[in-house]
């Protein structure tokens, strides 16, 4: 992934399991060197927030935002949660914990701000179908049917954003794409993507720095 990823000049926003700081040190000495931008994820993956209390789960999105900083020396500013799971109160914990926009909500291709107690957030767009999990291994469709779809959604929002702006989530996991039969049409998908002019290939944080500013 990397090595695609860095021949289109694409930094990755990467969700990250916090025990990955210490399993697999190496994958963020990478990451910071290619600039990539590190947001909150989860422990491990084998838990969801659905299945904790209120303290457990702000405790739990602490413990992920503390060794996350302490590992990357950033505070991360967004979170996505394992699997996408939220309580009610989620979004409200994120805020006092300092993350800043979340992409647990799967409705648009623009940012919106969200109401939460103290602190902001916003929601970014993330995808349900333009990701890797649910197209191949859920689906079934091959790697050039998931390279298409990465195409024509881009081609689709590419043409929107004749009027107003897209953002194009595309949601991977280095265990599935990761594969080179797999990750051929993944560097097809970003060379098609790479053609058109006016594309900005932006952090998440990018994102919502930019959409903040048309706010005021």
């Amino acid at each position: 992934m990397i090595d695609v990823m860095e021949r289109h000049g694409v930094k990755g926003t990467v969700a990250l399991n916090s025990d990955v700081c210490q399993f697999y040190p190496r994958i963020i000495e990478a990451g910071k060197q290619l600039g990539w931008e590190w947001m909150g994820h989860g422990k491990n993956n084998s838990g969801l927030m659905t299945q904790e209390s209120e303290a457990e789960e702000s405790a739990f999105i602490r413990e992920v935002v503390k060794t996350i900083q302490s590992a990357t020396g950033k505070q991360p500013r967004g979170w996505v949660s394992p699997a996408l799971s939220e309580t009610t109160r989620t979004p409200d914990l994120l805020a006092e914990a300092g993350i800043e926009y979340v992409g647990n909500w799967v409705n648009d291709e623009q940012p919106y701000k969200m109401n939460v107690k103290s602190g902001v957030m916003y929601s970014i767009p993330y995808s349900a179908e333009i990701n890797d999990i649910p197209a191949i291994l859920d689906l079934k469709r091959s790697p050039e049917e998931f390279g298409r779809m990465i195409e024509d959604q881009f081609d689709v929002l590419y043409e929107d954003s004749a009027t107003t702006g897209r953002v194009m989530s595309i949601c991977l996991h280095p265990f599935i794409i990761g594969h080179p039969f797999r990750s051929k049409y993944f560097d097809k998908a970003l060379k098609h993507i790479r053609s058109r002019q006016d594309v900005w290939f932006a952090t998440g944080s990018e994102i919502i720095d930019h959409f903040r500013k048309q706010e005021k």
